[in-house]
């Protein structure tokens, strides 16, 4: 089996912030208990503080595929959908370089 790292980055909208955060705080925890979350951490920018990545780390294509359809994501998709731009990159866990 070969983990999977997905990347998702989140753009509030102006004034959005505090609703997002809230959002991403209850998905990511419920998503730190699901079979298969190796890791699921939250990170605000730096430079910005209103720019937020989650890096996930998930036991298998499976599983991740699994998330994406647990009620939990459907909410935050939801929640966040006219107040926030996202965007998800997957990359197959390999050696490091």
């Amino acid at each position: 089996m070969t983990a999977i790292v997905a990347i998702a980055r989140i753009l509030p909208r102006h004034g959005q912030f505090d609703h997002v955060l809230a959002a991403v705080e209850k998905l990511a925890d419920e998503s730190r208990r699901e079979t298969g979350c190796d890791r699921y951490e939250v990170y605000l920018s730096a430079a910005s503080g209103q720019d937020i990545l989650i890096h996930e780390i998930w036991r298998s294509a499976a599983d991740l595929k699994a998330h994406g359809q647990t009620p939990h994501v459907a909410l935050f998709k939801t929640a966040i959908s006219s107040c926030a731009e996202v965007e998800v990159d997957k990359f197959p866990q390999a050696q490091r370089l």
